[in-house]
């Protein structure tokens, strides 16, 4: 709740009223300054107006107040500085939020006990720092900051598997980078660099693709966010679930460095609306059954050059590029700061040579970088 500062002293002002002198006065006419009694009869009408304001006309009846004040002591002298007094008192005009300082105050407490935690009290001390940090959103807002601790928080179980805590707490701070706006770029930037880091500490990178991603992010500044215009290039294709896709006995989710295939693959976005897109291989998968292998099977990769330039017009909707293909497909590119990525569902499919099993089918997302 917005509170305003005390009007107490507004009964001392009151006591500045000049008094008129109703006796008969015989001799010469004097012309009385009545300047100050103006200005004192100012500052109680201002004092009337800023006990009243809204929280829209706040600021501004308080500066007049202020002002009137201010004229007052100016003009009628202020000996015992109750007038100034006042003044301090309205310092800023700014509308102090209360609730919100106490909710702030509150999460700090919670999350000092939360952290000191034992397995005895852990559920019951967590729940009261996901309660703190829920109230602190409503009364203060949040720029995304607090949300993602209310997510890595998860359901304050203790046995809770930490990775795969870990993992969604990723997956749900990427979610939020990739939604990103200019006014909360560098609150989420950062919340998702601290779950990338989280993640590694947890869980481990064997393939350093996290820590990859961390690099790529930098310091989280708004001049980080690079424009679509221009040519961006293929760096990762990623697929749903980790692959040993050479068959070396090392699984991961991106699949890039395990083949051959697409070493030279960009789009070129213009800025008249128009682009193409530009593939030199498509990369054919199958497997074969082998039950002596960590995943049970073995992976084979056929390369076939294209060298295919497909033009497309494309309009952007937030983070959304829409690019409408030669032959009136449309396909969705998502862009985030510094990424471009191109989502396909199912769009991994390995078929078992031998027709003895189904197909392995996975999502997989093309992520680009700008060149």
């Amino acid at each position: 709740m917005m509170i305003k500062k005390r009007l107490l002293r507004l009964l001392f002002i009151l006591l500045f009223f000049v008094n008129c002198d109703n006796e008969p006065y015989e001799g010469e006419i004097i012309i009385e300054d009545d300047s100050c009694q103006i200005a004192t009869k100012a500052s109680v009408i201002a004092a009337e107006n800023y006990a009243l304001a809204s929280d829209e006309d706040f600021s501004i009846l308080c500066q007049t107040y202020r002002d009137a004040l201010e004229n007052q002591i100016e003009t009628c002298g202020d000996e015992d500085g109750i007038l100034q007094a006042s003044v301090d008192d309205l310092a800023e005009c700014t509308m102090v939020n209360e609730l919100c300082e106490e909710a702030i105050t509150a999460a700090q407490t919670a999350r000092h006990n939360y952290l000191a935690a034992e397995d005895i009290n852990f559920e019951a001390l967590c729940t009261v720092y996901r309660d703190a940090l829920q109230y602190q959103i409503e009364v203060c807002g949040d720029d995304g900051s607090l949300q993602t601790l209310i997510n890595e928080l998860g359901n304050c179980e203790l046995d809770a598997d930490p990775c795969e805590e870990a993992i969604e707490t990723t997956t749900i701070a990427e979610e939020a980078y990739n939604n990103f706006t200019e006014e909360n770029f560098e609150a989420i930037c950062n919340a998702y660099k601290d779950a990338l880091m989280n993640q590694i500490e947890i869980c481990g990178d064997v393939d350093g693709n996290l820590q990859l991603i961390i690099d790529q992010l930098g310091d989280c500044i708004p001049e980080d966010i690079v424009p679509i215009e221009g040519t961006w290039v293929l760096n990762f294709i990623l697929v749903s679930s980790q692959l040993d896709i050479d068959n070396d006995e090392l699984e991961t989710i991106n699949i890039y460095a395990e083949i051959d295939c697409h070493e030279i693959e960009t789009v070129e976005f213009y800025a008249d609306g128009t682009g193409e897109f530009y593939r030199s291989t498509v990369a054919n998968y199958s497997y074969a059954n082998n039950f002596g292998s960590a995943d049970g099977v073995d992976y084979m990769v056929t390369c076939s050059e294209i060298n295919t330039a497909i033009s497309f017009n494309w309009v952007r909707v937030d983070n959304n590029i829409f690019a409408t293909l030669t032959g009136g497909n449309t396909i969705t590119f998502l862009k985030s700061p510094n990424v471009l990525s191109l989502f396909i569902p199912d769009g991994f499919s390995a078929n078992n040579i031998d027709n003895i099993s189904p197909n392995i089918v996975h999502d997989i997302s093309y992520v680009y970088y700008k060149e």
